[in-house]
């Protein structure tokens, strides 16, 4: 059975049957005044009385997510409570991202708390999964010794590719004869987005074939529009659907992904965009100094340092240069690793095999 929040559900419990699996939805709370401690606090209690009162039988094990750090806390507790086994899934590493990413200092006290949370829970989990390929380093770095840390990439749902590759979407019909180098995804700081429209302005004379399209949006669009509005081979194309996503990438040459220079990287790096980007079967390139996993490495990925325009132009150029047939051929192994590896039934499996559950017994 799955006992999930129900922040968007009615606010009775109700239980559903998804594919045999039980799922419960507890009402939680959604009071703007009640800080997330004492909100985790008392979900924890609700969730307590929900097993009591539905006479729910002691799970199997508790599977808590870093999605909101301070539910470690409650899986912590439940696991005491309950007796049961307890498994932590890492999505983001916090305190780190706060720290080198977002500029916080290391003895602010919230980062102090936050980093007690994190070796508490590390210390409990009788499971630690991740989706970044090398955060066994970094748990080996927090509790000081070795723990055993599974990694599960990102994934893709094959009933949601199928619905996307049916979709017909258009581009502007000036773009037909391009060769259009895209990206696509929140267009804000943190995002560097400003680096491929450089790469833009340094091509727009040499290359009159190739065109930059960026698909997003986010906090610095209005302003990188009015800072490169004198490209005239830059489209601004704005957010799409996510349903339609893969059809724009399908009319697309090259794919871009600039990420930040940052210590945190050395972990590893799991996004959806990745994903996204290997279905479609184009060549991608990744402005990225981080840890590169298996699945990187066989996407046909070009990785290039992070930040560095000037190598930025002279891979773009490099594509556009390629013989088509080769060309053709660049993306295809990365779409055949998501389709073949990476969908919700493999991973789903594997993750049943790191808890040891059979749900057919």
């Amino acid at each position: 059975m799955i006992i999930k929040a129900a922040y968007s559900h009615a606010s009775e419990i109700a239980l559903i049957h998804l594919k045999e699996l039980k799922t419960g939805f507890l009402s939680t709370l959604g009071i703007p005044f009640l800080t997330a401690l004492y909100k985790r606090i008392i979900d924890s209690g609700m969730l307590l009385v929900y097993i009591h009162e539905k006479k729910v039988k002691k799970p199997d094990v508790i599977i808590v997510s870093s999605l909101s750090f301070l539910t470690l806390l409650t899986g912590v507790y439940l696991k005491h409570i309950i007796n049961t086994k307890l498994v932590i899934e890492i999505r983001d590493i916090w305190p780190l991202t706060l720290i080198e990413i977002g500029g916080w200092s290391k003895n602010n006290p919230i980062i102090k708390f936050l980093s007690f949370i994190e070796k508490t829970a590390y210390k409990q989990a009788d499971n630690i999964i991740g989706t970044m390929p090398n955060l066994q380093e970094h748990v080996d770095d927090v509790l000081g010794f070795f723990k055993k840390v599974e990694w599960i990439s990102m994934g893709v749902s094959l009933e949601h590719y199928h619905q996307m590759a049916g979709r017909n979407v258009s581009l502007p019909s000036e773009l037909n004869d391009k060769f259009i180098v895209c990206y696509a995804g929140t267009v804000g700081k943190v995002n560097f987005v400003h680096e491929v429209l450089e790469a833009a302005r340094c091509l727009q004379y040499k290359y009159q074939k190739i065109h930059f399209l960026i698909l997003g949006n986010g906090s610095e669009l209005s302003f990188l529009k009015k800072k490169y509005c004198d490209l005239y081979n830059v489209t601004f194309y704005g957010e799409v659907p996510k349903v339609d996503l893969y059809g724009y990438l399908n009319r697309c040459s090259l794919l871009i992904h600039p990420v930040k220079d940052s210590p945190i990287y050395k972990y590893g790096i799991s996004t959806n965009k990745w994903i996204d980007y290997m279905l479609s079967a184009k060549p991608i390139i990744s402005m990225y100094n981080g840890f590169q996993s298996d699945i990187d490495k066989a996407a046909c990925c070009d990785f290039i340092p992070s930040h560095d325009i000037d190598s930025l132009v002279e891979s773009i150029t490099r594509y556009y240069k390629m013989k088509p047939k080769q060309f053709a051929q660049m993306g295809m192994p990365g779409r055949k690793l998501v389709l073949t590896e990476l969908t919700y039934e493999k991973l789903s499996d594997k993750y049943l095999g790191i808890l040891n559950i059979d749900l057919d017994s």
